[in-house]
């Protein structure tokens, strides 16, 4: 089951998700479920279109529609925590097993690579047990680049894509809009908690409170591309929506009040992360380090064997940051040249090598001043919203 949110989306925008997704993957029958809210007051002419051009193509093509009710809040979340409970009672209406049909949930502006099923079935059966896992696609939002000349915006975009193509394997895994969950294991989390916007990364910490913070996240090794926000000041506003940490230690608090067991060290793991992930885009490194370099300097000043040492120490910092540069442009390059080669180039919308140069010729310059900017100005901004608000509200996305 592919399961599409959209609200006020563009007829285009679904179209085009639809046409990049496969109609049977190795013999298994797709079927997909258009999740419309209720105050889309074009939502089933929207539907009505799309079912005329793709309704015979899947094995099933449906609508659900969501109102908002009390205490719910008008997001991805409540629109899909709707959506997977209608889908569960019609499957066991059916008679179908809750544990035998996954669930893919994507962005209305996703574009699928056509091997995308047939690499999350192998990451099912790769696991010993595969029940309780999130399988997750490694973030790309490189789907409209050809779109965009904001290199501020791409900085950013393209950091945040490699850190997570390039992720460190040690590391738990982290899955963002796109990802997939057997339905029984839904069911078994009670679903999205519709009183929060961003519905991932909930989800993932829900799936670690239930298993005793064991790692909840499976890569999948292909790709699901989106849009980009070309706008800076959209940008801006996503950026808080993302960086509003002391949202989710709040409703990490509240959650756990409702846990069906005794709490030992999960809420102070995730309490760490996010305090730890709040103090870094709260504290620039680069005013601490200038904050530094007066006292520094009059001490090196005055001591050679000091300044040598610490010109040593710079020229290694400086063989490791490039080191660093080298591995991104590389990984960069292996995406474009592979992983977006997948892609139906009809669905692109490719760089030009003029954007090409721009972009990546001044990351290093521009990916500091983007991370100040999308990462600690919008971090503040976003507390001292909430310090100042008299509710506990989150930041809205502009076509809300």
């Amino acid at each position: 089951m592919v399961v599409i949110p959209a609200y006020k989306e563009p007829h285009d925008v679904l179209k085009r998700t639809l046409e990049s997704l496969p109609k049977k993957s190795d013999g298994h029958d797709v079927h997909i479920v258009l999740a419309m809210e209720a105050k889309d007051i074009t939502h089933a002419s929207t539907f009505h279109e799309l079912d005329k051009l793709f309704g015979k193509a899947f094995a099933s093509f449906h609508m659900t529609v969501h109102t908002v009710m009390p205490c719910e809040r008008p997001c991805k979340a409540s629109n899909e925590n709707y959506a997977l409970r209608t889908l569960r009672a019609d499957m066991m209406a059916a008679g179908m097993d809750l544990w035998d049909v996954m669930v893919t949930v994507c962005d209305a502006d996703s574009v699928f690579a056509p091997d995308f099923f047939n690499a999350l079935e192998s990451a099912y059966f790769g696991q010993i047990d595969g029940r309780r896992l999130i399988y997750s696609a490694p973030r790309n939002t490189y789907r409209n680049f050809g779109k965009l000349w904001n290199p501020l915006i791409s900085a950013v975009e393209c950091c945040m894509n490699s850190s997570d193509f390039l992720a460190d394997f040690t590391e738990p895994y982290v899955n963002f809009s796109n990802y997939s969950i057997l339905l029984g294991y839904a069911v078994e989390l009670d679903f999205w908690d519709p009183e929060v916007i961003p519905e991932d990364v909930h989800v993932m910490y829900k799936a670690m409170i239930c298993s005793n913070g064991a790692q909840s996240v499976c890569r999948v090794w292909s790709l699901i591309a989106n849009d980009t926000v070309t706008d800076f000041h959209d940008r801006y506003v996503q950026a808080k929506r993302h960086l509003w940490g002391v949202t989710t230690i709040a409703w990490l608090v509240v959650i756990l009040k409702h846990a069906p067991f005794s709490v030992d060290r999960i809420l102070c793991v995730l309490l760490k992360t996010y305090a730890a992930e709040m103090s870094e885009a709260l504290t620039p490194s680069a005013a601490v380090l200038l904050m530094l370099i007066p006292g520094a300097w009059r001490t090196l000043r005055d001591d050679s064997q000091a300044f040598d040492a610490v010109l040593f120490l710079g020229a290694m910092i400086l063989l490791g940051s490039l080191l660093q540069w080298l591995v991104f442009f590389i990984g960069e390059a292996l995406v474009w040249r592979r992983q977006m080669a997948n892609l139906s180039q009809d669905l692109l919308e490719r760089p030009s090598w003029c954007q090409v140069m721009l972009h990546y010729g001044l990351m290093p310059l521009t990916c500091p001043i983007a991370n100040f900017i999308f990462g600690n100005v919008a971090c503040w901004h976003s507390v001292c919203n909430a310090f100042w608000s008299s509710e506990f509200e989150y930041v809205i996305a502009p076509k809300a």
